[in-house]
């Protein structure tokens, strides 16, 4: 995740595009596609660095690092709000909409419910940054 104002914005218009396809309103159809894949694609991290708390992996892999700071960071917005089973939800209704289906009622319920609060939450906190342990330490000898 970025940590500078106009990665910040971004994210947070991507989000409220997310709310406006959730919403059926009219969307530029390339735009639809790029928002839908960039929300899946969190989803879909989040839930794979939730997987590896979950197994309390100790060390990170260089593979996995995006997947935890992912997940980092929907626990940290969606932190009174975070269920595992709302962002599969979420995931699956993404896709569903991605594949130009209808999404149940449920669905987009739980979907804009979680997009609203993490909206909200980066809202109040006026960035996206993730607070990342430094990957290596060289001392002079």
């Amino acid at each position: 995740m970025a940590s500078n104002p106009a990665a910040t914005i971004a994210f947070r218009h991507m989000v409220e595009d997310g709310l406006t396809v959730l919403s059926e309103k009219q969307i530029e159809p390339s735009r639809r596609q790029f928002v839908l894949k960039g929300l899946r694609e969190l989803m879909q991290e989040a839930t794979r660095g939730s997987e590896l708390v979950n197994k309390q992996n100790l060390l990170v892999s260089s593979v996995d690092r995006n997947a935890y700071e992912s997940y980092s960071f929907i626990e940290r917005h969606l932190r009174n709000h975070f269920n595992e089973e709302t962002i599969k939800v979420a995931l699956g209704a993404l896709e569903v909409l991605s594949a130009n289906s209808v999404v149940s009622d449920e669905a987009r319920t739980a979907t804009v419910g979680l997009l609203e609060e993490l909206l909200a939450s980066v809202s109040r906190d006026g960035n996206i940054s993730i607070q990342v342990e430094p990957e290596e330490i060289r001392f002079a000898g």
